[in-house]
């Protein structure tokens, strides 16, 4: 059974692969929704989806397999995401993934027709809000929900937090969205711009859609130290641009900025409870400048990796996050053997 799962996650990676680089070539692909975004969600998703398993007393085969099948659930989770969009994707992602086994039978190898389901069960759901995975996944069997718990996990924390959304988060809003959908922001504030799309994102994140106090207990001992990253960062722009939370959210709602419409009540009575005044004014004057200098250098690139490769950073903390994110992008076997120790340590406290 192992042969056969390992044989068919491979044919799923080598197909993502070669469809990701087709709409690469089309220009319907964010480059940091690229493959390696997706792989390293599989990876990420493989590791959490077998600890979990143990954990809810599956046998170490079993576990094995559920690993299996949420890495080809990472692979696959934004095989429909585009670049730019308004609606969810998973409902989408999940009809594409089912009709590509009647049009492609071994599109994703010898999965058999119900880990066919889960993996496009937990695409479906990858992009729901904490606080609503229960509800959005009250009729998923133990294992499904695993499957679904662990990609989602995956795609919202260790994607979304951390080194990691440095990176992501200053190109994909200070770069792609500002040229799309945030292109108002430019007449607004001019070449400040970027740092205010990337401060009202991070604040929109933070306070509404990535809320650490909403992450399953056992999760918070790994999501807390990758939102102070998180924070340090946001904390940095806010004191570059010479705001605080209230005046930000003042500011998003002034422009109505995507989402708050939906999202402004809850934004506003998180920022409230934080009362992060003095966590602000604490930021020193090195960190401020390299915020803003990280989300300057990448609104130049071409890409993240080109940013990557070509910033020579000049602030003290700008050069500690630069490392973080080459680290968190390369990752590698030790990279994935500690982060496999550090979930097991946070799921068996």
């Amino acid at each position: 059974m192992e042969i056969r799962l390992k044989r068919s996650l491979r044919t799923t990676r080598k197909q993502m692969r070669g469809w990701f680089g087709t709409r690469a070539k089309r220009g319907t692909l964010s480059k940091v929704h690229d493959i390696s975004h997706v792989e390293s969600v599989a990876n990420h998703a493989g590791i959490l989806a077998e600890e979990l398993a143990l954990r809810q007393g599956f046998g170490r085969k079993e576990a094995i397999r559920i690993g299996i099948i949420a890495q080809a659930a990472g692979e696959a989770h934004d095989i429909v995401r585009r670049a730019t969009e308004r609606k969810p994707h998973g409902p989408k992602g999940a009809k594409m993934i089912m009709s590509l086994r009647v049009r492609h039978p071994k599109a994703f190898g010898w999965f058999t027709q119900a880990e066919l389901e889960m993996i496009a069960d937990a695409t479906r759901v990858h992009e729901t809000e904490f606080a609503e995975f229960e509800n959005a996944t009250k009729s998923f069997s133990p294992e499904k929900k695993i499957i679904a718990r662990a990609v989602h996990v995956a795609d919202k924390l260790f994607e979304a937090s951390g080194y990691r959304v440095l990176e992501r988060r200053a190109f994909f809003v200070g770069k792609e969205r500002l040229e799309k959908d945030l292109a108002n922001l430019k007449q607004l504030y001019g070449k400040k711009a970027p740092l205010y799309a990337v401060a009202m994102e991070s604040c929109m994140r933070l306070r509404a859609i990535n809320v650490l106090a909403d992450y399953p207990k056992e999760l918070q001992p790994i999501a807390r130290p990758l939102h102070a990253v998180q924070e340090k960062f946001y904390f940095g722009l806010l004191k570059c641009l010479g705001l605080n939370e209230t005046t930000l959210v003042q500011e998003m709602q002034r422009i109505n900025f995507p989402k708050f419409d939906k999202l402004g009540a809850k934004v506003k009575a998180e920022v409230e409870k934080a009362a992060s005044d003095k966590q602000i004014d604490a930021i020193d004057s090195n960190t401020a400048y390299s915020a803003g200098e990280l989300v300057l250098h990448f609104n130049q690139a071409g890409s993240p990796d080109a940013a990557l490769q070509s910033w020579k950073p000049k602030g003290r903390q700008s050069k500690e996050w630069l490392q973080g994110m080459i680290g968190a992008r390369v990752g590698g076997r030790k990279y994935m053997k500690n982060l496999q120790m550090q979930i097991h340590k946070a799921l068996t406290r």
